[in-house]
């Protein structure tokens, strides 16, 4: 049967996750009343060799300044010095006004550095909470690895 050939191939599978602090103390920025240039968090260390990785999530728990209008996102981008169109991987919806779970997933490539970024919101009032950032590898567990 379709499930029994799906549980083979499940089995089949060897996957394991690691998960890898990036910052546990709690982040707050503050809006601009003007401008909203994007904000560099934090460097996305690739811990384990590309043959191992399946994905990688960028997970916390995050929330806006919690009323009025919605603005906030944060993005994986392969650029360090700018936020550009180009060098996003993958970018969030727009901030909640309640705290809840993001997850970013994308899949990486060999030599290729990875940078978690913000925008929190131009025009006042604007805020970005950001907690528990951690890095969740997806890996295949290779049994000629062990």
């Amino acid at each position: 049967s379709l499930s029994r050939t799906c549980s083979s191939i499940h089995d089949a599978l060897w996957i394991s996750k690691a998960t890898w602090m990036l910052d546990d103390k709690p982040k707050h920025w503050v809006g601009p009343h003007n401008q909203d240039p994007p904000r560099l968090i934090q460097e996305v260390s690739i811990l384990f060799p590309p043959t191992m990785i399946q994905s990688v999530r960028v997970c916390c728990m995050w929330r806006d300044q919690g009323w009025g209008n919605r603005k906030s996102r944060l993005f994986v981008s392969t650029n360090r010095d700018q936020l550009s169109h180009d060098s996003i991987v993958v970018q969030s919806d727009i901030a909640e006004h309640d705290e809840r779970p993001l997850e970013l997933e994308f899949k990486t490539k060999a030599d290729v550095k990875y940078y978690v970024w913000c925008r929190v919101g131009g025009g006042g009032g604007h805020q970005l909470f950001v907690r528990e950032l951690r890095v969740e590898y997806v890996l295949w567990d290779l049994p000629n690895l062990h």
